[in-house]
């Protein structure tokens, strides 16, 4: 017979001979898949306690779900008609001596020896059953309070946990609002030092703009006193147009000349209200070469002292000697 044949043990349901059931594959779900196997309990190919390894042609057949079929609500074998099901006995607690019904038929006659006996067996025996029942009753009522006492005891015991348990619990909630309070504090200062970590950064901000200004000012500066020095005697000789705008003269020969016959006298050359020293060699702020041309500047374009001390930088009281200057006798000065 071709088809499906159900693997529930003592079930024979064939898909090809019962074409109203459906027969379900085992589901790929491990969990789910164990409970089916669990719920079957069928054995393996090893013995009577191997696991039951199913495989793709396995099926289950619907009879074994509720209503026939199985659903999403009912996705597990749960009826199993032919499993044997187990009866749950329990132990008498107390035994008695079964009672024997009153029979009105009348006892055959024995020997009188024999009937004595037998009563007086039977008395006897009578007597050691209700002292067995009475024992077994007074075992039972000791084993009930016993028991009774017992779980007293665990009762206590279980109230004594309870009360530590909530004891604890109370020292617990008191340290969560403490670190509650903690924490509350701590973000308060955190923002605190948040605020001002931010005001620091915009004073922070400030002081480097301002300092990008000065660096600017101080390079400014630089570059404008690099200008002012610009007009020294190095400077116009290298500059025909300069040297013949502010000297007069026309080629740096010239100006050699003219400064060969001044430098004799030129070391010797006492300032204004400086004393008079027999040391010649002097330092000066400007060099001697550059205080000719600043005398020159003064002559050929009549720059006050001031004007000059602005072009290099320097004090105005450091220009009187240009007053000396002025009055050389540079007649005596022939000029190729």
């Amino acid at each position: 017979m071709g088809g499906f044949t159900c693997c529930v043990p003592g079930c024979y349901n064939n898909s090809t001979r019962d074409k109203g059931l459906g027969f379900y594959v085992f589901p790929k779900e491990q969990k789910l898949r164990e409970t089916w196997i669990q719920r079957i309990n069928r054995a393996g190919r090893g013995g009577r306690f191997s696991k039951f390894t199913p495989t793709t042609g396995h099926r289950v057949c619907g009879a074994h779900f509720e209503g026939g079929k199985k659903t999403y609500m009912n996705r597990v074998p749960t009826i199993f008609p032919l499993r044997p099901q187990k009866v749950e006995r329990r132990r008498p607690l107390i035994r008695t001596q079964p009672e024997l019904p009153n029979s009105p038929t009348v006892a055959p006659q024995h020997d009188p020896e024999v009937s004595g006996s037998a009563i007086t067996s039977s008395s006897s025996d009578s007597e050691d059953t209700a002292q067995q029942s009475t024992l077994l009753m007074d075992h039972a009522y000791s084993s009930q309070e016993s028991s009774y006492d017992q779980l007293a005891k665990k009762v206590a015991c279980q109230n004594n946990i309870i009360t530590e348990l909530a004891e604890k619990a109370e020292a617990a909630y008191a340290h969560v609002e403490e670190l509650n309070r903690q924490l509350k504090r701590s973000q308060q200062d955190h923002a605190e030092a948040k605020k001002l970590c931010d005001r620091l950064q915009q004073k922070n901000r400030c002081l480097r703009l301002e300092l990008s200004c000065m660096q600017k000012k101080v390079k400014r500066c630089k570059a404008e006193a690099t200008q002012k020095i610009d007009i020294t005697y190095e400077a116009l000789v290298e500059d025909e147009k300069k040297l013949r705008y502010y000297t007069g003269f026309t080629s740096r020969k010239s100006f050699d000349s003219f400064w060969s016959l001044l430098e004799p006298d030129a070391k010797k050359l006492r300032f204004w209200q400086m004393k008079e020293t027999e040391n010649e060699d002097r330092n000066f702020i400007l060099p001697l070469k550059t205080q000719l041309v600043l005398v020159l500047m003064r002559l050929r374009l009549g720059l006050d002292g001031l004007d000059l001390a602005y072009r290099y930088a320097a004090n105005v009281e450091v220009f009187f000697f240009l007053h000396q200057y002025s009055f050389l006798p540079l007649h005596k000065v022939q000029v190729e």
